[in-house]
């Protein structure tokens, strides 16, 4: 599996394809935003549509914390310079192409499921 290696505030930290388990937290945080997430088009606005709405959201430094790996813990995510961002975010996209669409698909039919089981409880 390839990877890309970064030197962040003195330590290595690198990113790979997603793993299932990546896949699993990074669908658990969609879910905390909910139809924010299904508003944004990311594949249009691209790297600043993800940025801001992570910025909004609140998901910034907890997503960079699933999708990093390395000595993520030794840094602090809030000094990452805006270019190192651009950087991690780019990689990150073309490790994961379609990623992100699949995730508002996946996001999307979960949410659909709750709505069915909360009107068939009541």
């Amino acid at each position: 599996m390839d990877k890309k290696i970064y030197q962040i505030q003195g330590h290595e930290i690198y990113q790979t394809e997603l793993t299932i388990g990546q896949d699993e937290e990074l669908l658990q945080l969609s879910e905390k935003v909910g139809d924010e997430f299904q508003k944004v088009n990311f594949k249009k606005d691209g790297f600043r549509a993800i940025i801001r709405f992570l910025i909004r959201t609140g998901l910034i430094e907890k997503v960079l914390k699933v999708v990093l790996r390395g000595d993520v813990d030794k840094i602090n995510i809030k000094d990452i310079t805006n270019s190192e961002l651009e950087v991690i975010v780019t990689d990150f996209l073309a490790f994961n192409a379609g990623f992100v669409e699949r995730l508002k698909l996946w996001s999307r039919n979960l949410a659909k499921q709750v709505k069915e089981i909360a009107l068939q409880t009541k």
